[in-house]
């Protein structure tokens, strides 16, 4: 115990030396934004405080989410397992190459609307959001977040991440079969198309039905997803891969904790850099690798025009077409 102690630091040491680290992060990474926000004090003599939040982010990667021009943030919590209870908040985005990318992490006595909103705060002071930001969030559907995101920026498009829907389907209608008609409607690219499997699930259960129809369409299924964020992530694994790499550092104390996210946010940067170096091409590799596809699969069509202002999408094996013109008529239709 007294090794692991001398390793990793007392908690209560490093609380009281928390000041000085982030002066000293401050000074190695100038214009990085660190904000503390201490307890109230009844007694207004007591020359100690009690920590309550700490919120980081980065100049690095601040700069770097500028960069990439994508109004898509991931939200997530994860609860620290050291003898000081509390949560571990974190904003991560996408890369070009569709990989995570850590945008501000912060840590919070619990996850609530007012710790939430005072990290989207912080967040929005950073990146320059307001009330009219047309941003696109992604979470789970978590009370106190939806009700945060909400008041800071009714204008934001709040998507949900479709694991969680599943999973909260699921304590209440048990079957392989209502998850994978959940699955359909989320994956769904128009309108009509959601609308027939609503259909399909109301024949298959009318309770089931009734649920998933009191979920908002437009924050869950890509039928309805607006292109603000430039992705149609249905999954929050953005956040869950990166909070997934810092489980080691989440029974750490506070100034540990924060030098382990600093340092594997700085060896992944460079990981990243590695696979731009390596890479040739106008596109990332992942962005090849689907254009490759959709290429391949877009050969399978042809288009048969009718010398007006209606066409027809035929696939080469004709068991699928559309004709096209002022109404939707099939799936696929562009």
């Amino acid at each position: 115990m007294l090794a692991k102690e001398h390793i990793n630091g007392n908690f209560i040491g490093q609380y009281r030396l928390l000041r000085d680290y982030i002066e000293e992060l401050m000074r190695t990474n100038p214009y990085t934004t660190v904000k503390l926000e201490l307890k109230e004090c009844s007694d207004p003599t007591s020359e100690t405080r009690h920590i309550k939040r700490i919120y980081v982010c980065l100049r690095s990667l601040k700069k770097g989410f500028k960069a990439i021009g994508r109004d898509l943030l991931g939200l997530d919590g994860a609860f620290l397992k050291s003898a000081w209870p509390g949560q571990l908040l974190t904003a991560v985005s996408l890369d070009p190459n569709s990989g995570y990318y850590p945008v501000a992490y912060v840590v919070v006595e619990d996850e609530t609307m007012n710790s939430w909103e005072w990290f989207l705060e912080c967040l929005g002071d950073d990146l320059y959001l307001n009330k009219r930001s047309k941003f696109t969030f992604m979470s789970d559907r978590q009370k106190g977040l939806i009700q945060a995101v909400d008041k800071l920026f009714p204008s934001a498009e709040h998507r949900f991440c479709v694991r969680h829907t599943e999973y909260n389907l699921r304590t209440l209608f048990k079957g392989k079969l209502y998850r994978d008609a959940l699955r359909k409607m989320a994956k769904c690219t128009t309108p009509t198309h959601y609308e027939r499997e609503m259909n399909n699930l109301k024949k298959l259960n009318k309770r089931t039905h009734l649920w998933v129809s009191k979920i908002p369409p437009e924050s869950w299924s890509r039928s309805h997803f607006t292109s603000r964020g430039m992705s149609d992530v249905l999954t929050n694994n953005m956040c869950e891969c990166f909070n997934s790499k810092l489980v080691d550092g989440r029974d750490k104390p506070i100034t540990t904790l924060l030098e382990c996210i600093r340092e594997y946010v700085m060896r992944n940067i460079v990981n990243v850099l590695k696979v731009i170096d390596r890479s040739s091409g106008l596109l990332t590799p992942y962005a090849t690798q689907m254009m490759e596809s959709m290429k391949k699969e877009a050969s399978r069509y042809s288009v048969h025009w009718n010398s007006e202002d209606h066409y027809q999408e035929m696939r080469d094996n004709w068991d699928t077409y559309q004709t096209c013109g002022g109404k939707y008529l099939g799936e696929g239709c562009t």
